[in-house]
């Protein structure tokens, strides 16, 4: 997610205690869903052949970005998230809301982005996220409680997009089903490398 959208969203950068740089490691959700991968591929297929730019590799919702502390290896902190998963999570369905183009100046270019409409369960699994962070001494990057409702389609489209193409999707939708949890670190603006993926329970 753009940290200069979210800046936008609540009109205030104290939602997080920085912007996002080399090194961060993100925990996102995502589906393993073939049917509703296929299903996104191709609404994003759609929307290149109109827009152009560069179709996202893998379609998910950013939860939260840390810095790991020293102290802490990557080895424990995905066993300790992996628990925690397994004890308080289940999987989850997430609705579009809308869409829209939004400018990111750590990637220098417009990303089409769907806006999720916020649910229980989304709130319950940040919840948790955030306790189980907490729990190992990890600071949060976003603010506490922030709930992220972006999810990046295309990268580096043309601006403007017109109303016209935006609306050719009818809103609102199911977009996809969180079954898994993608940790990955952040190597540069358009690299990052995936780390871990852990199942959410059904």
């Amino acid at each position: 997610m753009s940290d200069e959208l979210i800046i936008k969203q609540t009109g205030t950068i104290d939602v997080m205690n920085r912007l996002a740089r080399k090194g961060d490691i993100c925990v996102m959700i995502s589906t393993s869903d073939s049917g509703e991968i296929n299903q996104l591929r191709r609404q994003q297929v759609m929307f290149k052949n109109l827009l152009g730019g560069r179709i996202t590799d893998l379609i998910h919702l950013t939860c939260q970005r840390v810095e790991l502390p020293e102290d802490l290896s990557l080895e424990t902190f995905l066993q300790n998230l992996n628990q925690a998963i397994n004890a308080y999570a289940q999987t989850f369905p997430l609705t579009a809301a809308s869409m829209l183009p939004v400018y990111s100046n750590f990637r220098k270019c417009y990303i089409l982005k769907w806006q999720i409409e916020p649910n229980d369960d989304l709130r319950h699994f940040t919840h948790m996220l955030e306790e189980t962070l907490l729990s190992m001494n990890i600071q949060l990057i976003y603010r506490r409680g922030l709930i992220l409702t972006w999810v990046s389609a295309l990268e580096d489209i043309p601006e403007p997009v017109s109303e016209s193409i935006l609306a050719m999707a009818t809103y609102p939708h199911h977009l996809f089903t969180a079954t898994r949890v993608i940790i990955s670190r952040i190597n540069g603006p358009f690299d990052y490398e995936r780390l871990a993926t852990l199942s959410i329970p059904k």
